[in-house]
């Protein structure tokens, strides 16, 4: 006992994983999956049923830390389990079942045996595994449980229903069948998705291996975001953004009138409707003005050129704010000689022009201030004080409206501007629901860090939100250019951690707005956004008003998927299982497990329920290799997924029925295979939850597709 409680554990499951061929059989995947989640979880006990002795001498080879209870007819079979380490074999008394199965019933014998023997205790968690069919498989499902809070084993076992069971093989298969059927990229050759830079052991041996000659995979796992404009805004146009590959449709309502943007909500379910696709659901975004500072009318309505050296007058006097000149700008913050001082800098239209504080006169409102730079200043110009705590309200009255009429169009998510703590959240939060309590309630908010304040209080920030935009043409004002890169994989990472969906914005391929073709610099930097973790990445002017909107998004689709293919997979989870703090959750644990099965064993496929897409934010923190194919009766909670990277959201349109998951799985495999995302001979892997809306994720099987 003594030397057991000195082994390495983490070494040891790391130098075990390393070890094993790749992929794993489909029985060992599920063994090594069901010893993480009970390890992650801090698990009392592992409880597998066995015929044939297979599953718990699988689930010994990993080394769980908790005991490895096994319930099985022979007792001769049950007794040579002791050469194994960990197991607890006990004979299970009574006959098999002429017909059908008794799992359930084993189940309950096990736990209650479990109970009396002090194994565990009431509300101790539990991992239960089993086969799907005695005798056939082994190992293929688990689910993870507390003890004494459950209804009966029935809620653990449901009759496969004859729709999904003649979608599934139960044959054994062979090493070759691991690999995927001709016409779909092999997740395990050298061919493709830079699987030889795979198999390095250190980072630098990753980047030495990756090729340029190397295919990604079809499918892209970064979701886009495009900004509508008047030039994007008909069916036909947006039906053509959706061709090339965009998830979310986002209207930026510092423009625009609700008329104009109604329609764009309109005409954007119209392309769903009449052109479905592949059946993916399609994201609508609000994004809001939020509390801004901005100039005045310059007199005339034309630019007014600003020299360098020039001294000017800013006012907060309202009379003025038509009357824009090279010796007087007005501002629509009446505050600002309160919170400015000597030697601070005001920068003007995204920072074309610096003015720097010489003297202020708080009585009179106006502060004297020096040209920093020459420029053309314009009408209505956005004004930034960088590292300047302004007591502007959250949201200004025009946002209130806008986000008003979010709940009236019942949008998706909501992109809410410059959030600099987290009350401003809940307030945003709370005028969704005070428009439509259910509604309101189910609208995702997505913060956007655009200042220093915002910066500051990134944790609280994180702690409230639904997700994170890391919005860099603000952000890159008010802090230094210079710092930047450092914001943006500090959110990121963060946002990672959380499991919080995290978005990268701005000027990502800005030359396209005017050219076919990108910078290579802007190549690289949408790149190295999917590479710090980034779950979306997001298109505005060049989608909005350029010449090239699909050629836009068609590049973005690209860098994207040759992106996501050149990120080392096993460094990252091991990264991500470090930094997570222990015990995970029973949800997190199960998630973590669903995507080491699929990894391990080169599923082509991760198929999940859900209802309030909890399951589907889980598995994506882990970051699988294979699509996630979420069946969601929800639609607007299903299109909120595209926020999560490697998410593929269908709607369930058929209505709510007691136990139904079967049914949905098998929806989900016809559809799966119908559009192209799973072949005969693919595995498959099933998760849901025990029951919705207090389990969201508790269980999955691992099936290969008849």
């Amino acid at each position: 006992k003594e030397a057991e409680a000195a082994i390495f554990i983490r070494r040891e499951t790391e130098q075990m994983t390393l070890t094993m061929p790749k992929p794993l059989s489909m029985n060992e995947s599920v063994a090594k999956a069901v010893v993480d989640a009970a390890h992650s979880h801090a698990a009392r006990l592992i409880l597998t049923l066995t015929t044939t002795g297979t599953s718990a001498r699988l689930i010994s080879k990993y080394r769980p830390t908790c005991p490895i209870m096994t319930v099985c007819r022979d007792s001769h079979i049950g007794s040579s389990l002791h050469l194994h380490r960990g197991t607890l074999p006990f004979h299970y008394p009574e006959p098999k079942p002429e017909s059908g199965d008794d799992i359930e019933k084993r189940i309950d014998f096990g736990i209650e045996l479990a109970f009396a023997n002090g194994f565990c205790k009431k509300g101790d968690p539990i991992v239960v595994a089993w086969g799907w069919r005695s005798g056939v498989a082994s190992l293929t499902s688990f689910r993870m449980i507390k003890v004494g809070v459950r209804e009966t084993a029935k809620s653990l076992v449901s009759v496969v229903p004859k729709e999904l069971e003649e979608l599934c093989s139960f044959a054994t298969p062979q090493r070759g069948a691991l690999v995927a059927p001709e016409g779909l990229e092999s997740p395990t050759g050298h061919a493709g998705r830079q699987n030889a830079a795979q198999d390095a052991a250190t980072t630098y041996g990753h980047r030495c291996k990756l090729d340029i000659y190397s295919q990604p995979s079809r499918l892209r796992a970064t979701g886009i975001i495009c900004t509508i404009g008047p030039k994007t805004k008909a069916v036909e146009q947006l039906t053509m953004l959706r061709r090339a590959g965009m998830n979310i449709v986002r209207m930026n309502f510092s423009h625009g009138s609700y008329e104009y943007h109604g329609e764009v909500i309109d005409n954007a379910r119209a392309s769903v409707a009449a052109e479905p696709l592949d059946g993916r659901l399609l994201a609508i975004a609000l994004d809001t003005k939020g509390p801004e500072i901005r100039t005045g009318m310059t007199a005339g309505g034309d630019g007014v050129m600003l020299e360098k050296g020039a001294r000017l007058l800013v006012t907060t006097d309202a009379s003025q704010k038509d009357a824009c000149s090279a010796s007087q700008i007005y501002m629509d913050y009446a505050n600002l000689p309160k919170v400015m001082s000597v030697g601070g800098v005001i920068f003007v239209d995204d920072g074309l022009i610096a003015l720097k504080v010489a003297a202020i006169d708080a009585a009179a409102g106006t502060l004297e201030c020096e040209v920093v730079n020459s420029g053309l200043l314009g009408s209505k110009k956005g004004c930034n004080l960088p590292e300047v705590d302004v007591d502007l309200p959250a949201l200004s009255a025009k946002d209130r409206d806008d986000l008003a009429f979010a709940v009236s169009k019942d949008v998706d998510m909501v992109f809410a501007s410059f959030i600099r703590k987290a009350s401003d959240v809940h307030e945003v939060r709370a005028c969704l629901v005070a428009a439509d309590p259910v509604v309101g309630k189910r609208i995702r908010i997505i913060s956007k860090i655009e200042n220093h304040e915002g910066m500051r209080n990134f944790d609280e920030i994180l702690a409230a939100t639904d997700g994170v935009m890391v919005a860099r043409g603000d952000l890159g004002i008010e802090i230094p250019s210079e710092k930047v890169f450092l914001a943006q994989k500090m959110m990121i990472a963060k946002c990672n951690v959380a499991g919080k969906p995290c978005i990268c914005a701005t000027q990502m391929l800005e030359s396209m707005t005017s050219n076919p073709r990108p910078t290579r610099a802007e190549a690289s930097d949408v790149a190295n956004a999917v590479l710090d973790g980034a779950d979306c990445v997001m298109l505005s002017g060049e989608t909005a008003k350029g010449a090239y909107p699909r050629e836009a998004v068609a590049m973005m689709d690209l860098v994207c998927k040759e992106a996501e293919a050149a990120i080392f997979i096993r460094r990252e989870t091991e990264q991500m299982t470090l930094t997570m703090p222990k015990p995970l959750s029973m949800n997190e644990s199960v998630a973590k497990a669903v995507v080491d099965a699929a990894h391990s064993h080169a599923a082509r496929l991760i198929l999940t329920l859900t209802t309030t897409g909890t399951s589907a934010r889980l598995i994506s923190k882990y970051r699988p290799t294979c699509p996630i194919m979420t069946v969601c009766r929800d639609s607007h909670i299903g299109s909120s997924l595209h926020l999560h990277r490697g998410t593929l959201p269908f709607h369930y349109p058929h209505p709510r029925e007691e136990s139904d998951e079967d049914c949905r799985f098998a929806y989900g495999l016809k559809l799966a295979r119908s559009v192209g995302l799973v072949q005969s001979g693919d595995t498959v892997l099933l998760a849901h939850g025990a029951k919705s809306g207090t389990s969201s994720l508790a269980s999955f099987r691992i099936i290969m597709v008849a």
